[in-house]
């Protein structure tokens, strides 16, 4: 998944690795956009999100998610990005998914 901003150099790495991609967004990612472009093109009605704190934590803010399975292991982090929901550099509450959902 990338913007329309990356280099012709990287696309070009990407292809000779054999590695597909989409474009979704144009200065930056639009999460809603790659699903749909998924969706249209693959097929993909449902789709797993293993991520770090920052990735969910985007899904999440983009109100993509409607499922959660969490796994705890025991171990401990600390280090930005180790959440399971990272809110972002601009959160200042609970994102509007988690306002939405509280108490259902």
């Amino acid at each position: 998944m990338l913007t329309e901003t990356v280099s012709d150099a990287y696309l070009t790495g990407l292809r000779d690795d054999g590695v597909s991609y989409i474009f979704a967004g144009a200065q930056e990612l639009d999460l809603g956009r790659a699903l749909d472009i998924l969706n249209r093109e693959l097929g993909i009605k449902r789709l797993e999100v293993n991520g770090g704190g920052l990735t969910n934590g985007a899904f999440l803010r983009a109100g993509l998610i409607d499922e959660i399975s969490l796994a705890i292991f025991p171990a401990v982090d600390g280090t930005r990005g180790a959440a399971v929901f990272d809110p972002g550099e601009a959160a200042e509450g609970p994102s509007s998914a988690a306002r939405d959902n509280a108490g259902k």
